[in-house]
């Protein structure tokens, strides 16, 4: 239902800003767009009623797909809708009421270079997720690197 609804409810005007969706893709603007309208809490502007943050889908990016991954989070590789739903079931079993609340903290630490999808010495031993992590967990079959290059 609510694929339907981001797919087809925007006008011409509301497609310049947040894009066409495609349903290939992740819809990362339209789950972003629905994010802002829905949720209330600051700094999101909760005016869309109809729709209940429990039904958001995570606005899935670049930072967000690779975090996923390193965290083993759904098996999907393609950073499309299946992988946004992956994502977002799994948040579901933390969050019910609300599964986009992980959104900030996942995109956070690929945006901040907190993580770079790969081992680095510097990050990932003082990483406060690393028990967790597929990198870490195979820090030895991977290059080392470092994070002052």
């Amino acid at each position: 239902m609510l694929l339907t609804f981001l797919i087809g409810s925007f006008e011409t005007g509301s497609k310049f800003l947040i894009g066409q969706g495609v349903r290939t893709t992740s819809l990362k603007r339209y789950s972003m767009y629905l994010r802002w309208m829905v949720r209330k809490e600051y700094p999101d502007f909760g005016i869309y009623t109809t729709i209940s943050p429990s039904e958001l889908q995570f606005p899935l990016d670049i930072h967000i797909q690779r975090i996923a991954s390193v965290l083993q989070i759904g098996s999907r590789q393609t950073p499309d809708w299946k992988k946004a739903e992956e994502i977002t079931n799994f948040f579901r079993e933390i969050f019910p009421d609300d599964p986009v609340k992980g959104d900030f903290a996942l995109s956070r630490l690929g945006i901040l270079k907190k993580c770079k999808s790969m081992y680095d010495k510097d990050l990932c031993e003082t990483c406060k997720i690393n028990t967790i992590c597929k990198i870490y967990e195979n820090k030895f079959l991977k290059k080392t690197t470092s994070s002052k290059s």
